[in-house]
């Protein structure tokens, strides 16, 4: 792969995220895309510019009545971090996203019961570019890997789960430009 030339100012680098993730299981899946690679065996497997290496343009495949589900949290909490992890000669990228949702009933508070030892596929989507990036890759799932609930003392206080998914990947959160499907495969 050739290096390419970047750079340049954007007029209106908006970040924050949108107010809705979408999740499903990675045993739900029958077939997980992941984006292509600096090198393999396989030509076609190869990415030929820096995109191609963080964008997943095909869709990935839902066993029989299985889709993507969706929790939607509050506006202005949603945050994507990136880090790189790991020695010389051996660097991951660590992904993290972090979301609160509002209130305590028996519903949200299952759900963290239901994520806390979950291998996920996660979107969430980007305000400013509508990027839908996703953690999570058919080698290693996404897991939930901080939830929280706090009920603070003073009534206009805070009601909420914080919830951080997260996940370790050969890059950044890939670009996902795949169809999101919300109607299980038939």
């Amino acid at each position: 792969m050739n290096l390419e030339n970047l750079g340049g100012e954007s007029q209106e680098p908006i970040a924050g995220l949108a107010t809705r993730v979408w999740y499903a299981k990675k045993s739900d899946f029958e077939t997980i895309i992941d984006t292509k690679k600096i090198e393999d065996e396989d030509p076609d497997n190869v990415a030929q510019s820096y995109a191609e290496l963080m964008e997943i343009t095909d869709n990935h495949v839902f066993k029989t009545t299985k889709c993507f589900k969706t929790i939607d949290y509050v506006q202005e909490t949603g945050e994507i971090k990136t880090k790189s992890i790991g020695p010389k000669g051996g660097k991951l990228f660590e992904n993290e996203v972090t979301i609160q949702l509002a209130g305590s009933g028996a519903d949200r508070l299952g759900l963290l019961r239901v994520l806390k030892n979950g291998d996920l596929i996660v979107l969430v989507e980007e305000v400013g570019s509508g990027n839908i990036r996703q953690f999570g890759w058919s080698k290693y799932g996404a897991e939930a890997s901080n939830l929280e609930h706090e009920i603070t003392a003073a009534l206009e206080g805070n009601n909420a789960s914080k919830i951080t998914f997260k996940d370790k990947n050969l890059g950044p959160a890939s670009i996902y430009k795949g169809e999101i499907s919300e109607i299980p495969a038939p």
